[in-house]
């Protein structure tokens, strides 16, 4: 009974079709260090949230531009991009709001940002930015996605 159970999840297992991943680039350019006087301090964190290190009060400003691949065999429309901190799930740094993929393309999108120092450290040191695409598939489900980015041309040449 034991091995039918485990040959029938096996089974189920892999006739579920793989789930499309979104993929891209990013580039970040034009990277200014922000004096402490400039600096715009986080709120306080909430009930459950773990205190910010005081490191993460140093800042920099940036432009950041992520191009990103549609998976899908159907257009994407007034999807939401978000980058998040990487040490802080859902901290949110920016949030591109009504991108639009044609099927099987990508779309790019760039913005000036300022964010803590010790998340654009991390991605000089490998780390990839934090994205994730909030989008209403074909059967009209909403879905969020990670989306796994690579460094483009101007992030390897700032390393």
């Amino acid at each position: 009974m034991c091995l039918y159970a485990v040959g029938l999840a096996a089974a189920l297992q892999g006739s579920a079709p793989p789930v499309p991943q979104f993929t891209g680039t990013y580039d970040v350019q034009n990277v200014t260090p922000l004096p402490r006087d400039n600096v715009r301090v986080p709120d306080p964190p909430k009930a459950g949230e773990i205190p910010l290190p005081p490191d993460f009060r140093a800042q920099v400003k940036l432009q950041l531009g992520l191009t990103i691949n549609n998976p899908f065999d159907g257009d994407v429309k007034n999807a939401t991009v978000e980058l998040e901190d990487t040490q802080f799930a859902m901290r949110k740094h920016a949030t591109f709001q009504n991108v639009n993929f044609k099927k099987k393309d990508q779309a790019s999108v760039s913005m000036e940002l300022q964010m803590p120092l010790p998340e654009y450290q991390a991605w000089q040191q490998g780390a990839a930015p934090n994205v994730f695409i909030i989008f209403t598939d074909t059967q009209g489900l909403q879905r969020r996605q990670k989306v796994w980015l690579t460094a483009g041309s101007a992030a390897k040449r700032s390393n």
